[in-house]
């Protein structure tokens, strides 16, 4: 709910924390999920005339899925000379000068702050998964193309996506799923010698309208 009037996704979600609850108590959770259901503080509260807005940030009439953080050059500032052929290592160091990228900004409205500080929970993450919809729409996923077929096949099957859509790795308008993929995307154009591999599967899913929630989203696991 990053446009914080579609909110299926975070209806989806109401249903995936007893899974994610009960996978953990079974010893089947491996690593760390960070879930959050409503990231968009500042959409949530705007209601003009009983009707729920949320898509552009009444200060600076922004749209709140765009401009997000291009943090390539930071990083290549930081670590660009020590990006190696080791691609552990260099996952490793991009993240944690990206990290340190965040943590010197210095916001100076709310929206900026809700940027930085969504960011420095999912510019670390192997997977990001943006939950939009749109007015009236089939469920579909958008994905950056270097990541089709790979691990975004198995992600639009596994969600049963009716249609997969994608765009050049580097996009210009700086949504927030784009961002966190595009960082290892700009860095290996910049350092092409440098071991540097697609680190973050960041994909936006459009579950349906905003009037149509409905979904199966009985756990399924074995």
């Amino acid at each position: 709910a990053i446009h914080a009037n579609e909110l299926p996704g975070a209806m989806a979600l109401h249903y995936l924390m007893p899974m994610l609850e009960a996978a953990e108590r079974g010893g089947r959770m491996r690593g760390e999920v960070i879930v959050v259901p409503t990231v968009n503080p500042i959409g949530l509260s705007q209601l003009a005339g009983n009707n729920h807005l949320g898509r552009y940030d009444f200060l600076g009439r922004e749209n709140f899925n765009r401009n997000w953080l291009d943090l390539s050059e930071a990083v290549a500032e930081r670590v660009g000379r020590r990006l190696g052929r080791d691609a552990q290592r260099n996952v490793a160091m991009v993240r944690r000068a990206a990290l340190a990228a965040l943590a010197d900004m210095n916001p100076v409205n709310e929206l900026q702050t809700l940027r930085v500080e969504v960011m420095k929970r999912s510019i670390d993450a192997d997977i990001v998964l943006d939950l939009h919809c749109d007015q009236e729409a089939a469920l579909h996923l958008f994905i950056s193309r270097a990541d089709w077929p790979g691990p975004a096949q198995a992600l639009a099957a596994d969600i049963g996506s009716e249609a997969t859509l994608y765009n050049d790795p580097f996009p210009e308008a700086l949504t927030f799923s784009g961002v966190n993929g595009a960082l290892w995307a700009r860095l290996a154009a910049r350092f092409p010698e440098a071991a540097i591999p697609r680190a973050c599967l960041s994909a936006t899913i459009e579950y349906r309208g905003q009037h149509d929630p409905r979904g199966d989203f009985r756990d399924r696991s074995p």
